[in-house]
């Protein structure tokens, strides 16, 4: 019977990692450039540097590369926080990592300088840094008695929300035009702007926290019967909270430094998934990755073509298709609950 789930899981994992490789294969060929593969894998186009080596493999393969890491994280995170809570409509947005970074952007664009460390520019760092300091900031408050209070975590999260956005809109009111648009288009969420050095610059982060939270699928399981009684079964559960709580806050840090705030993925992806695979976390965490990346590349795909020459940003996308489903969700719930 073990080995019979083993196989299941397997089976499934390999599945969704083809048609992910199947998709980011074509993805880069798609755009208002028509790209022809002969042309774009030449080693003499390659060498010289032609046109559609450079929209190839310069401009279209990594951000498709991000897309796939990006929607990955947000899935995957959503996820994990879903399941730490017990709360359904948990994402990174509901705790407020993704304000956090938000804040720290906004703040570097209104008063930031021409300042680069490595891959990162100022507004990404600060981003990353503000998204984790609301997170530590969140931490604290909802510490109880040295335990992890979920409902307070949820209302520290709507509460720093609130703040984060009654900043932004001040911030937003002094200053310039220039200053103004560029806030509106990071809050957006995109995926038009990268390099393949900003990407290696988030990987150890994402690998790090990736690790930890896939070696605690098994916990998660566990931490689904109660914290009693994960605890009741040898799991030291207040501490594997924290860690995985540190671990999704890390991944959503980096990759939102780099995106902007996307929405609704790691609310979409994990339920789809759920109630395709179940709620095994050790089958669930992965095939919800593979799907957040599936999800975010198409969307990406669809957010420079529908319109081109002019871009959508991809956030805009992935939240018209969040919003009917959130709006499907919480009409089910309540159908359940027998209130609607």
């Amino acid at each position: 019977m073990k080995n019979d789930v083993k196989t299941y899981h397997i089976t499934c994992i390999m599945a969704g990692l083809v048609i992910l490789l199947t998709v980011m294969a074509f993805a880069p060929f798609i755009g208002p450039t028509k790209l022809l593969f002969s042309d774009v894998f030449n080693w003499s186009h390659i060498q010289s540097g032609t046109a559609q080596t450079v929209i190839f493999f310069q401009i279209r393969l990594p951000r498709v590369i991000l897309a796939c890491l990006a929607g990955a994280v947000l899935a995957m995170s959503g996820v994990v926080l879903q399941a730490l809570l017990k709360n359904p409509l948990a994402t990174p947005f509901t705790i407020g990592i993704s304000g956090g970074a938000s804040l720290g952007a906004v703040l570097a664009v209104r008063f930031g300088g021409p300042f680069v460390l490595g891959a990162y520019s100022i507004v990404s760092f600060s981003a990353f840094l503000g998204a984790m300091s609301v997170m530590g900031i969140m931490v604290l408050i909802a510490k109880r008695r040295h335990q992890l209070s979920t409902a307070t975590i949820l209302l520290a999260g709507v509460t720093i929300n609130f703040f984060v956005s009654s900043f932004i809109t001040l911030l937003n009111f002094f200053s310039d035009f220039l200053s103004t648009r560029r806030i509106v288009i990071w809050l957006m969420g995109g995926i038009d702007v990268v390099s393949y050095g900003q990407i290696l610059g988030i990987l150890p982060f994402l690998a790090i926290g990736s690790f930890i939270i896939f070696r605690h699928a098994k916990s998660l399981n566990i931490l689904s019967l109660g914290t009693e009684m994960a605890s009741g079964l040898g799991l030291n559960a207040e501490r594997v909270q924290w860690l995985l709580l540190f671990a999704s806050s890390l991944v959503i840090a980096s990759v939102v430094s780099l995106t902007g705030p996307i929405g609704f993925v790691g609310l979409i992806v994990p339920h789809i998934m759920r109630m395709m695979f179940g709620a095994d976390h050790r089958l669930l965490l992965w095939i919800s990755a593979i799907g957040g990346a599936i999800l975010l590349v198409v969307c990406d795909t669809l957010a420079r073509t529908v319109i081109a020459p002019i871009e959508i940003p991809v956030g805009c996308i992935t939240t018209m298709l969040g919003g009917p489903f959130f709006i499907w969700l919480l009409k089910k719930k309540m159908s359940e609950d027998g209130q609607f």
